[in-house]
């Protein structure tokens, strides 16, 4: 196999992490989106703690996936060097009962690192495309 279709292939590996999280998200499946990362992944949520850990990350998602409606992840740039890679994209999600039916609008970066023959996220952040609350005065 060629070094470009060979690097086709493993870029294509790569993209099928956000389908499998959102796939995870809908389904409501933490045990599954917690696969999805590496044993000490760190995942730092906006305005929070950094989280450190498979069991902490799955921990973490529990509260948010009982209140998610919907998710839409779309990666828009992924590189592979090697055995690491990195994904930078968008997603919207909604939640369920909240007071606007407007979608919370984001943009992620995954960094990932092949373990064995599996690519697994080692650090995850997001923050929101939404402006600021006014500041209380």
């Amino acid at each position: 196999m060629s070094a470009k279709r060979r690097g086709t292939k493993i870029e294509s590996a790569v993209q099928k992490i956000a389908p499998e999280m959102e796939a995870a998200f809908r389904a409501r499946d933490v045990a599954k989106l917690a696969s999805m990362y590496a044993e000490r992944a760190i995942l730092m949520p906006p305005n929070q703690e950094i989280v450190k850990g498979r069991a902490g990350i799955k921990r973490w998602f529990r509260e948010p996936m009982k209140r998610l409606a919907g998710i839409k992840i779309v990666p828009t740039q992924t590189t592979v060097c090697g055995d690491e890679a990195h994904q930078i994209g968008r997603f919207e999600s909604t939640i369920e009962g909240a007071e606007s039916a407007d979608p919370y609008r984001s943009k992620y970066v995954l960094i990932l690192k092949r373990v064995r023959a599996r690519w697994l996220v080692t650090h995850d952040i997001w923050n929101s495309d939404q402006p600021p609350p006014p500041a209380a005065g």
